[in-house]
């Protein structure tokens, strides 16, 4: 089931953890493509989306959230 999803807020509300969430629960092993795509307008939302989606991850050996941050080197 693919789904698209709208998000937008007043800051500190929780947008961040709803869509890494939302994003974690249609996960599937078996998917060789990536899974979600997060747009956010600033390098340093990018880093938060990033940083929270490793932190829930955690112990999930098969989920890697990468970031594309404009203006920087992809190694």
């Amino acid at each position: 089931m693919l789904t698209d999803l709208l998000v937008q807020s007043k800051s500190g509300t929780g947008k961040t953890l709803i869509y890494v969430i939302a994003a974690m629960q249609g996960f599937h092993r078996t998917m060789t493509r990536p899974h979600a795509l997060i747009v956010v307008p600033t390098r340093e939302l990018a880093i938060q989306v990033e940083d929270t989606f490793r932190f829930l991850c955690e112990y999930y050996q098969d989920f890697k959230p990468t970031s594309f941050i404009g203006g920087t080197e992809v190694a």
